[in-house]
């Protein structure tokens, strides 16, 4: 989704794609207290000037510990995510809240995101 590309807050070159994303503290991502689990995902966030491009991995649904999932191009379609959301995204059994806001996705939601008994928000704001 152009990680390699992307910076911390302070316009530094990112800890991205660099080891465990906990125990190397990536920029955007938040662990539970014994750093086993992400449970936030927040590559995005306003003032990072990471844009978001490519498409969502399958590979997101690997991340069963994730609670929020924050996906959103901050107000611009400027690189923004394309394809459809992955069949994998039903497996994030603990997701609170996601936004996709300010994204080219297109199709459907998976039909097993039904599932996520825990989800309290999904916004897909100014989609293209």
């Amino acid at each position: 989704m152009g990680g390699k590309h992307w910076r911390n807050g302070t316009g530094a070159a990112g800890r991205w794609l660099d080891g465990d994303p906990c125990e190397n503290r990536w920029y955007g991502v938040t662990c539970n207290a014994n750093d086993s689990h992400v449970t936030e995902l927040f590559p995005s966030q306003v003032g990072s000037g990471n844009s978001l491009s490519g498409t969502i991995p399958a590979s997101i649904g690997n991340l069963s510990g994730l609670q929020h999932l924050v996906l959103s191009n901050a107000f611009t379609h400027e690189g923004a995510l394309v394809g459809s959301i992955p069949a994998s995204f039903a497996r994030l059994q603990e997701l609170r809240c996601v936004y996709f806001s300010h994204s080219r996705l297109s199709g459907s939601i998976p039909a097993g995101a039904r599932q996520l008994t825990k989800m309290q928000g999904f916004f897909m704001r100014d989609n293209l």
